[in-house]
């Protein structure tokens, strides 16, 4: 009699569902699956969702599966299977978790209001951040006041140039941020334009002086919005004289020999301002 040979055990084949995943809404989320089969081949897959709100499955039949994750209001967890079938007809089948979050807006501040002078640089600086991902885009419009050019209206830090004006202006501009999920904030800020206001000047009371007598010329100056940079003295009238110190505040000079009594010398004094604006006076010296 022949032998009786036992049939063949049959092996059922193995599958890995892939690792848990959490994933933002709206995400296109991909299920990859690991199947063997030790005595044969894999002949069909089926992703199937088993809980959660519902998505459609692309590529259900296929090692690799996608879905696009749905707008949420709170959130969700969504779980799915793979049922994987061999050459002999066997399966396998095992499930993965997919943790949806709720995508979070960016935030920005467009910094503190500011109060600048006319014909000024300004600069725009916001602050922006993103919990959830990176700020890819900036975007700088004015949405009152006198019309100016944003210089960088795409960067974090914009400037621009503040215009001349005939009385005090506010300006208004906003700063739009996009993250990289798509979504967007803002914020506002308001620039205070002032006029510029040029400095005074005293050249000092006229005086009279002898003949050849060291005189002092004594200026007084003041700028309400800046400071004094600048100091010019110069001769508008009488026999010339040099000028010591003629960039200074206070200056001298000899008074002159003269051949007939009086003369009169006349000096003009010139500040410019931190904002470059100016200023003169008038003093004569008498010599007699």
């Amino acid at each position: 009699a022949k032998p009786i040979v036992p049939p063949l055990k049959k092996y059922a084949p193995t599958v890995n569902a892939g690792p848990d995943q959490t994933v933002k809404e709206t995400a296109t989320v991909t299920l990859t699956s690991f199947a063997a089969d030790t005595d044969g081949s894999i002949v069909a897959y089926k992703w199937t969702q088993t809980s959660g709100p519902s998505v459609p499955i692309d590529n259900n039949d296929k090692a690799e599966a996608t879905f696009s994750a749905p707008d949420i209001s709170k959130p969700e967890t969504l779980e799915f299977e793979v049922l994987v079938t061999d050459s002999d007809g066997l399966t396998a089948s095992d499930k993965v978790v997919v943790n949806l979050v709720e995508l979070v807006a960016p935030t920005v501040n467009a910094g503190p209001d500011q109060t600048v002078k006319e014909t000024a640089t300004v600069t725009l600086t916001s602050f922006a951040a993103d919990t959830d991902g990176s700020i890819v885009a900036y975007k700088w419009t004015q949405t009152s006041g006198p019309s100016v050019q944003i210089d960088n209206d795409d960067k974090a830090e914009a400037t621009f140039s503040a215009p001349d004006i005939s009385k005090p202006e506010t300006l208004e501009f906003e700063v739009l941020v996009t993250d990289s999920d798509g979504l967007t904030a803002s914020d506002k800020v308001v620039v205070n334009l002032v006029e510029l206001v040029a400095p005074t000047v005293n050249a000092g009371p006229d005086q009279t002086v002898k003949e050849t007598a060291t005189v002092t010329l004594t200026s007084f100056a003041a700028d309400t919005d800046g400071s004094i940079v600048a100091y010019k003295w110069t001769q508008t009238s009488g026999p010339s004289v040099p000028i010591d110190n003629d960039d200074k505040a206070e200056a001298t000079f000899s008074a002159p020999n003269i051949i007939s009594i009086p003369e009169i010398l006349e000096f003009e004094i010139l500040v410019t301002d931190s904002d470059g604006l100016t200023a003169l006076d008038i003093v004569t010296v008498t010599v007699d």
